[in-house]
């Protein structure tokens, strides 16, 4: 069921990621940054991924191109989310990615420093990083069929020197599993481990 589509800054188009997918994961608290290690699993991005783990950070792919030599097309071709899950495609690799957890959905908007206060109770920031410092990169919306009972809200807070930055609302503390492909991250928003 269509729950309605969240304006944005990401062009819009069907999601289709199959073959190999890489879970993106970290032994530390989903709220203390640490790099990532991946393992290769084998399914599809809309299939969950397990180990399900905090995702904290990731560098970019060795395909993703240099800020400096960057085309002028926009480097996200669509975003979506589907059953809670935040599906990102890139032109080619994928940039660097930092993902924070916060006990609460109160964002600041990048760059003007206004506050945004997101629906849910615990809140997941994501951070990609190394964009062209443009907002060539983002326009359009998020296509949204269903968040699901878990993620209440998501929201692009800013676009902003080559920073895009992704506010996430959830029902109760939780954090991201990430799976990535070539060009794709698959954001699956969990409660994190005991």
């Amino acid at each position: 069921m269509m729950r309605g589509v969240l304006a944005l800054v990401v062009l819009v188009a069907g999601v289709s990621a199959c073959g190999d997918v890489t879970i993106i994961s970290s032994g530390a608290s989903p709220s203390v940054a640490s790099s990532g290690s991946a393992s290769p699993v084998s399914g599809s991005a809309s299939a969950f991924p397990t180990p399900q783990i905090c995702t904290t950070s990731q560098e970019a792919s060795f395909d993703w191109p240099a800020p400096s030599t960057s085309p002028d097309l926009p480097q996200i071709t669509s975003a979506s989310v589907t059953d809670g899950v935040l599906i990102v495609n890139f032109r080619r690799g994928y940039p660097v990615l930092d993902i924070a957890t916060q006990p609460n959905t109160h964002f600041v908007i990048d760059p003007s420093g206004q506050p945004v206060d997101l629906a849910g109770n615990a809140g997941v920031l994501i951070h990609l990083r190394g964009f062209v410092a443009d907002p060539a990169n983002f326009s359009g919306n998020i296509s949204v069929s269903s968040l699901g009972s878990f993620v209440k809200e998501i929201r692009v807070i800013g676009n902003f020197e080559g920073v895009i930055t992704i506010a996430v609302g959830l029902e109760s503390a939780g954090c991201a599993n990430v799976g990535i492909n070539p060009a794709t991250f698959a954001f699956y928003f969990i409660k994190p481990a005991a």
